[in-house]
């Protein structure tokens, strides 16, 4: 799907390919590319103030979308096809390369074809893919300054702190308390 001498260009060079991250060789290259409609999005946040109305103040990026039209002709249009579904099915992260663009970790998350009579010899597949975003979450330590709750600070240095039980039959004890209020609900002494 791609050419590699990028001074050479003609009607048989694909601009749009599907390449191995690992060693960025192309994947499925009997499969030509003919269209390819990317989504590049974000979506506003908003949320509502305290007078009513309502505020967007920031925005998210959201993954890489795209459609690519591919047709597989030949005579190993069948091998072709399996090699393109044992992608899907593994959910190998790919590079699709593009003329303007290279988007990492792309993953082909649907393949529908359609057969017909009249392209007898050849199948065309409407790859769809997307990119996949991976967060590292961070943990660490807040020191009572820096929250608004000193409870909620790290409880690591504090050493070994036990429980105590509270007796049910002391008087004044939340226990006792409450013990009190059900059987008075019940009807109980």
């Amino acid at each position: 799907m791609a050419a590699t001498d990028s001074n050479y260009r003609s009607a048989a060079t694909d601009v749009t390919a599907l390449l191995k991250q690992s060693d960025f060789s192309q994947v499925v290259q009997k499969a030509r590319a003919m269209k390819l409609s990317l989504r590049e999005d974000s979506k506003a946040m908003e949320h509502p103030v305290e007078d009513g109305t309502t505020i967007t103040d920031h925005r998210v990026i959201l993954p890489v979308e795209g459609d690519l039209s591919v047709i597989i002709a030949g005579s190993d249009y069948r091998s072709t096809y399996q090699s393109l579904r044992a992608l899907f099915l593994s959910g190998e992260l790919l590079i699709l390369q593009t003329q303007v663009a290279s988007h990492q970790n792309m993953l082909i998350v649907s393949m529908p074809r359609e057969e017909s009579p009249d392209m007898q010899g050849a199948v065309p597949i409407a790859l769809r893919v997307k990119e996949v975003k991976t967060v590292k979450a961070s943990y660490g330590t807040l020191p009572p300054r820096a929250v608004a709750n000193k409870a909620d600070a790290s409880t690591v240095k504090k050493g070994d702190t036990s429980t105590t039980t509270q007796d049910s039959t002391k008087p004044g004890s939340t226990a006792y308390a409450s013990r009190q209020a059900l059987r008075s609900f019940i009807g109980g002494k």
